[in-house]
């Protein structure tokens, strides 16, 4: 049985960059996956409402599911530990969905079934359908478990900032990497003519990357067993994003008195630890290493047992109640954190909206090129020239966003939480709607970058803005009804954050898919986005801020 490492090496960057793989992997993988899905839709027939619905169902089915893997997460007692046999299912699935998406010819043949149940391009719609919703909900699944495995460790805000200042850099440099990919004429190097061409060699060079960085992540991790299961399902609120500030509530169930979350209660038996004692069954044999290789492995196996079909009742029984749970906590919402969750949606659906449909507007809108034409058409292989300048584009957002990060807290004390919240998605507003206006390919790409800003401020300041509400609770929460206290701790209020972010990850390829659907136009993309920049201005202008005082204890 091996003793907790010292804080000195979990909290450095030589065991933090390492278990941080597996973040970056799946950052990669979302952002060249989603800056390539668009355009890959588009060209094997499917229309822009399709295709918004496609995109809207893996969210949908993530905001029911995503605290229902919390708790079990908190109540697994596998000798692998709590979180890495969760993430290591998930990656097995995650790389399955890829490679259905590099190499889906033979998958089409195969569920065409000769062409007697469905027809083929019926059994291609549903190959890819059924791939990109697998895709779609286990990359957004995997950071819940990611995110507390980074959590658990953690006994005081300065290890919590220092594990997630990595977990933030290492998401830049994933969707830097990711749209870098894009940008390749993968279909005219040796390695495309032998793999088939341009998709084949994204996903697949995707796959090999994801799998690489993730086998490192799991056999670096260090997820001790817990010797029974978390008394308390709500714990499972506290582990929904990676931004919750309040490390106290990813080791230990959380129990709400009057509204206010108890101090960490270092009493969970976690069998690595030097004080506990060893049962005969419990034998340090059975304790897997640190850094074994074999560890990915056995987490796959060993999450069978938490899925079993004896306890599936009680899980779909656990999941009703947890999102009752939620949608009982949005209803209940004060009135500060009602309309900071409202400028969070808007917001987020402008930005996320943005970076979806971006690509295919560069090869429709300034390229002239057209997704439905004959492979290699003119109209064709303009699009697709297009698609990998737009992911230029998107990769100097990127860029912008991780630069506008590691000045955040400086920008943050000269204007305040709601003024760069403010002025991140004006400028964000402004540099869209100019797109409108510019037919320019070089001045498109450069005002691309600019909107970085507004990535960069959608990811930060909504869950400073919480963390400085909940330190001056009796000013801001005044409206809270006393019964419902328990359902507004720390933790669940950065849940109910989240649950905003998977709303507009609904709502935008809903509504800008119908929208182009309607005006047959992608302009209507960037239209769309500048939009509900413009909406979430004015309600950004309406939020209440903590006074800076307030704010220096908040992240101090």
């Amino acid at each position: 049985m091996a003793d907790r490492p010292p804080d000195s090496y979990l909290f450095s960057l030589r065991y933090l960059v390492p278990v941080n793989l597996m973040t970056c992997g799946l950052e990669l993988c979302t952002s060249a996956a989603f800056g390539y899905l668009p355009p890959l839709l588009l060209e094997e027939g499917i229309s822009e409402t399709s295709m918004g619905l496609v995109m809207a169902i893996g969210p949908m089915i993530a905001l029911l599911l995503v605290p229902l893997m919390g708790t079990m997460s908190d109540n697994c007692t596998s000798r692998y530990g709590r979180r890495r046999p969760f993430l290591a299912v998930l990656a097995v699935l995650t790389f399955i969905s890829m490679i259905a998406l590099a190499c889906p010819s033979s998958l089409f043949r195969f569920g065409s079934f000769g062409g007697y149940l469905v027809t083929p391009e019926r059994a291609k719609f549903l190959v890819l359908a059924v791939s990109i919703v697998t895709f779609d909900l286990c990359t957004q699944m995997s950071f819940t478990p990611m995110e507390s495995l980074l959590a658990d460790p953690c006994h005081s805000d300065r290890h919590h900032n220092k594990s997630f200042v990595v977990f933030t850099f290492l998401l830049s440099v994933g969707a830097c990497v990711g749209y870098l990919l894009l940008s390749v004429d993968w279909g005219a190097t040796t390695l495309g003519s032998a793999l088939g061409g341009q998709r084949q060699s994204i996903f697949l060079i995707l796959s090999v990357m994801f799998v690489l960085f993730t086998w490192i992540s799991l056999s670096t991790a260090y997820d001790p067993q817990v010797t029974k299961p978390a008394r308390n399902s709500s714990e499972s609120l506290d582990h929904n994003h990676h931004r919750v500030h309040d490390s106290h509530n990813h080791e230990n169930p959380t129990v709400l008195v009057n509204g206010v979350i108890p101090e960490f209660d270092s009493s969970l038996p976690i069998r690595s630890k030097a004080s506990h004692v060893a049962s005969p069954d419990q034998s340090d044999s059975t304790a897997p290493t640190i850094f074994s290789v074999w560890t990915p492995m056995g987490c796959c196996m060993s999450v069978c047992r938490v899925v079993s079909p004896r306890r599936l009742l009680g899980l779909f029984t656990l999941m009703a109640q947890t999102v009752g749970d939620t949608f009982t906590g949005l209803w209940t919402m004060p009135r500060a954190l009602r309309r900071l969750w409202l400028a969070n949606l808007l917001s987020n659906t402008a930005v996320i909206g943005f970076r979806l449909y971006f690509t295919d507007y560069v090869g429709e809108a300034l390229y002239k090129g057209n997704p439905d034409s004959l492979e290699n058409s003119a109209e064709r292989n303009l699009y697709d020239t297009g698609v990998r300048m737009g992911s230029w584009g998107l990769f100097l957002h990127s860029v912008v966003s991780g630069l506008t990060s590691i000045f955040f807290e400086r920008i943050l004390l000269c204007l305040g939480e709601r003024g760069v919240f403010l002025y991140g998605m004006l400028l964000f507003t402004i540099m869209a709607g100019l797109m409108l206006f510019i037919e320019n390919l070089s001045l498109t790409i450069i005002l691309a970058a600019g909107t970085g800003i507004g990535m960069a401020i959608t990811s930060t300041v909504p869950y400073t803005l919480l963390s400085g509400y909940h330190e001056n609770s009796a000013l801001y929460f005044s409206d809270l009804e006393p019964q419902h206290a328990h359902l507004h701790g720390k933790g669940a209020d950065f849940s109910l954050l989240d649950s905003g972010i998977i709303l507009s990850e609904i709502v935008a390829p809903l509504f800008f898919g119908t929208m182009v659907g309607y005006t047959r136009s992608t302009s209507s993309h960037i239209a769309c986005a500048t939009v509900f920049g413009a909406i979430s201005c004015i309600s950004v202008w309406w939020i209440d801020h903590p006074s800076l005082p307030a704010f220096k204890g908040a992240i101090s």
